[in-house]
């Protein structure tokens, strides 16, 4: 990876400060795009300094043409495509903006990585899966119920299908329950931390669900890898431990930990919603045959690191 010139699109996101750090670790060359509009903030909190060695552009994903002159620009030997709108809830009247991003963008970025021979690595989402029985089938079926997903989808078929067929050389990785420092406030972990930090009530579903919980660590190492595995080419990897838990058991570990004095999580306070799977979880065989990838971070460690950057965080 040393020297390695690498383009990413979405270094400003939750994944995407760690795998750019990820990257500065191992010496590569980094050209990152963002939106005019992108906050800086986590980026500086997760790569430090490093990011001095970095290449910024603020640029609109929005145009084909403004992708094709970076990518001319910069000449790339590897693009990282992370930048997405991943709302799980959006509404179906946000669906053409997040196509736009999805499969718009995608497509572009596509493009041009077969114009200036690069490879292009593509973060999907296990949603694109959406109820089928656990454990999924990487390269089975899809069955997306949420404009997210199914603009994910969408873009996935395109890259392994007609864009593969033109000469793309692309690598799909679909990661599942994405968790660790700096993640979004209104994602479970992050949100019940906060709660139990400030002593206040959490309202929650049973809990009784099971998902697969994967350290946002270990996903910014499996994004560095396929950007230079040679088995991982043409295929769609999902990103994951292949343990599901059960959500009131992670909950409880959260609570162990910090043993709030008041409030805390009310499990069973609001309903489930009706579409969500009982049990959704991967297979991490294959990546761990095309990527040389196992998952390092165990879930009680990662709890304690999220919880200690969320202290660290409200100490600011």
């Amino acid at each position: 990876m040393s020297r390695l010139r690498v383009l990413i699109t979405g270094a400003t996101g939750f994944i995407g400060a760690h795998v750019t750090r990820s990257l500065l670790e191992q010496e590569t060359r980094l050209t990152l795009l963002a939106r005019e509009t992108s906050d800086l903030k986590r980026l500086w909190r997760v790569a430090g300094t490093r990011l001095d060695r970095t290449e910024l552009r603020r640029v609109d994903l929005g145009s084909a043409e403004v992708i094709r002159a970076e990518m001319q620009r910069a000449r790339p030997e590897v693009v990282i495509h992370l930048a997405a709108d991943a709302r799980a809830r959006a509404s179906e009247d946000e669906a053409e903006a997040m196509h736009a991003l999805h499969v718009g963008a995608t497509r572009a970025l596509a493009e041009a990585s077969i114009e200036v021979g690069a490879r292009l690595v593509v973060l999907s989402t296990s949603d694109v899966y959406g109820k089928l029985p656990s454990p999924h089938d990487a390269e089975g079926e899809v069955a997306p119920r949420t404009p997210y997903a199914r603009t994910k989808a969408e873009a996935d078929a395109l890259l392994l299908g007609p864009l593969r067929e033109q000469g793309l050389s692309v690598v799909v990785l679909r990661p599942y329950l994405v968790y660790g420092p700096g993640s979004q406030p209104r994602q479970l972990l992050p949100a019940l931390i906060a709660a139990c930090l400030a002593g206040r009530d959490f309202p929650m579903t049973d809990g009784l669900q099971r998902r697969d919980f994967v350290y946002v660590g270990d996903v910014a190492r499996a994004v560095t890898l396929a950007a230079t595995a040679a088995e991982a080419v043409g295929h769609v990897i999902d990103i994951c431990t292949g343990t599901p838990r059960q959500v009131a058991d992670v909950v409880r570990l959260v609570v162990d930990r910090i043993q709030p004095e008041r409030g805390g999580p009310v499990l069973g306070a609001t309903p489930r919603p009706a579409d969500e799977p009982e049990a959704h979880y991967g297979d991490p065989a294959r990546a761990e045959a095309r990527l040389a990838w196992k998952p390092e971070v165990s879930l009680e460690d990662g709890i304690d690191r999220t919880i200690d950057a969320c202290r660290e965080e409200r100490s600011r």
